[in-house]
């Protein structure tokens, strides 16, 4: 699931985040979703460590970082969008 054993931006890795994240049941009904857990998590996590607080600012924070975090986490369906809460 994810491409790389060290994901980098800047000089930050996080490869023991993404392994304990990784760990995580994901206990949601697979009909029809489209984000892995994993990748909500990072970036949640992410975003939330560079200040961004709610659910519009961390999926702005993803979209702005969408090429990394692709990158990184190989994403399914591109970072999700703040219409596509529940």
């Amino acid at each position: 699931m994810i491409k790389s054993t060290y994901a980098k931006k800047g000089d930050v890795e996080m490869p023991r985040l993404i392994e304990l994240l990784g760990e995580i049941i994901d206990v949601r009904d697979s009909k029809g979703k489209k984000h892995c857990l994993l990748h909500v998590l990072v970036m949640s996590i992410c975003a939330m460590l560079h200040g961004y607080n709610d659910f519009e600012d961390i999926c702005d924070y993803a979209k702005a970082n969408e090429e990394w975090l692709n990158e990184t986490l190989g994403l399914w369906n591109g970072v999700p969008c703040a219409n596509g809460r529940r």
